[in-house]
């Protein structure tokens, strides 16, 4: 299998990460602004601390505006701590 990928653009973004806190089974969607960031671009999401067995997830919903899902499957209520985290929007 041959794998060909080629990097057009790569968006970091910086920034105060603070969900609320979440009862097992519920989550919590957190609209970053991202200049530059479009619909089919890739989303990777480096949080700034433990993300306490919580699952994250990311995505471009509109032109500058990415989503961050936190979903929390780890059978307890969860408070994540503020944190400075990271975004980054790739375009291939």
């Amino acid at each position: 299998m041959s794998f060909d990928l080629r990097v057009n653009k790569i968006i970091k973004k910086t920034f105060t990460y603070n969900p609320a806190s979440t009862a097992d089974a519920a989550g919590v969607t957190t609209s970053v602004t991202v200049t530059g960031a479009r619909k089919g671009d890739l989303v990777l999401f480096a949080p700034g601390n433990d993300m306490l067995d919580t699952i994250f997830s990311g995505y471009v919903s509109a032109t500058d505006t990415v989503e961050i899902r936190m979903q929390n499957e780890s059978t307890g209520t969860r408070d994540i701590l503020t944190s400075t985290s990271t975004l980054y929007v790739i375009r291939i």
